[in-house]
């Protein structure tokens, strides 16, 4: 609708400043990267529909390099980038102190109900029973650190429901 009140305008961008500094103190790391994702794409799709070429390479072209830019110039980028590289080279070789890092630590989430829906494709192990059926699989990791989900929606209703429930998902 058209704005109709010089005050609507104020208003609707008193809101917009609002919602946007809250999503930067309160949101995560990928919900942050979702979002610019989602404006550069948005961005996109609004030159291509008014045939602007040239800025909708331009806008391509800053989106794929933002990471490469990112993790030159921004050191706790680097710095979270390289420890999950580290973390998932610890993952590989089967370290003993795998269970310090979060990367492993989801990838064995990740392992254990993937295994859990291979042993009950049909019906799954039940959604109630998935939690303490995850803690009882990871045996190679200590009990407190132990991951009582997949952390990944798809393998949860897979462990979970079996592939019915999985397709219904």
């Amino acid at each position: 609708k058209a704005i109709r009140f010089k005050w609507e305008k104020c208003l609707y961008l008193g809101l917009g400043l609002v919602n946007l500094i809250f999503l930067h103190i309160l949101t995560s790391r990928t919900g942050l990267l979702t979002f610019y994702v989602g404006i550069g794409v948005a961005g996109i799709y609004y030159l291509l529909t008014r045939r602007k070429i040239g800025p909708v390479i331009a806008l391509g072209v800053l989106l794929l390099s933002l990471p490469f830019l990112s993790y030159q110039f921004i050191p706790s980028f680097k710095q979270r980038i390289d420890v999950s590289l580290w973390d998932i080279q610890q993952y590989q070789a089967e370290s003993e102190t795998v269970s310090d890092y979060s990367v492993s630590l989801r990838f064995y989430a990740w392992e254990t109900a993937w295994n859990l829906f291979k042993e009950n494709p049909l019906a799954g192990v039940g959604i109630g029973d998935l939690e303490a059926e995850m803690r009882n699989r990871q045996l190679e990791i200590p009990e407190e650190k132990r991951l009582k989900n997949p952390h990944n929606q798809l393998l949860e209703y897979a462990a979970g429901f079996g592939v019915s429930g999985l397709i219904l998902f």
